[in-house]
């Protein structure tokens, strides 16, 4: 029997406990060092620093696993399909609208959204350029492209998804986050490059981003566009 590539699923969780002890340790270190007026600084760094180093350690050990190198992830796709991709996210605010109804955002998470999305140079940054291209290096160029190999495509998918659910740290956002990851996983499944799964996560976040900025945290798409479509 062929040796598993790595990460397995139990070494991605792993993986993500460290990714959380580092966080937690380059925030304190952050603290200490950047005071004052700097918090956009601390954010970003605090979340820019721990992910990028877990990169960059598990791709190191993954080098081997793989005979094409990880840059070729990066390749070419048909860009028509981009405005499919951003009616999936349209239409994912709308189902996210009647999750999160069914499951509302306590006020102590609301005034950290409202912190975390203020706008700022950094906060747009950190929001809509870092989250998308680091995340999804981890879950979907890391640990997706591992588990292809060692399990079924649905079984990878969907722990995948799970794993980038969990990554949030925030219940609130869990099933949101646990959909569109597996929509992201299944593009990368089907086109085999990690860029149309960076650009739903983009188009996500900048969406988000702007538009909390201009109606407030509590916005939701019925308040961005007053229509239902039919998905």
């Amino acid at each position: 029997k062929p040796k598993p590539k790595f990460p397995t699923i139990t070494q991605a969780w792993y993986i993500t406990l460290i990714f959380f002890v580092v966080t937690i340790a380059v925030a304190g270190a952050l603290a200490l060092l950047i005071n004052g007026g700097y918090k956009d600084l601390r954010e970003f760094l605090g979340y820019t620093i721990p992910l990028g180093v877990v990169c960059a350690v598990v791709l190191m050990f993954q080098k081997h696993e793989f005979d094409a190198k990880f840059t070729t992830l990066f390749r070419k796709f048909d860009l028509q399909i981009i405005p499919f991709l951003l009616l999936f996210v349209l239409g994912f605010g709308y189902a996210s609208d009647f999750i999160m109804s069914l499951f509302p955002m306590p006020e102590f998470m609301k005034k950290i959204f409202e912190e975390m999305l203020s706008f700022s140079v950094l906060g747009f940054l950190l929001v809509c350029v870092a989250a998308p291209l680091l995340e999804e290096i981890l879950c979907r160029g890391i640990f997706l492209r591992s588990f292809l190999e060692n399990y079924s495509s649905k079984k990878a998918i969907v722990w995948s998804a799970i794993i980038f659910a969990v990554l949030h740290m925030n219940p609130w956002q869990a099933i949101p986050a646990f959909v569109v990851g597996y929509f992201m996983g299944w593009l990368f499944y089907k086109t085999k490059s990690l860029l149309p799964s960076i650009v739903v996560h983009f188009l996500n976040n900048v969406i988000a981003y702007i538009t909390a900025g201009i109606v407030g945290v509590d916005f939701t798409y019925n308040k961005l566009l007053p229509w239902h479509p039919s998905l």
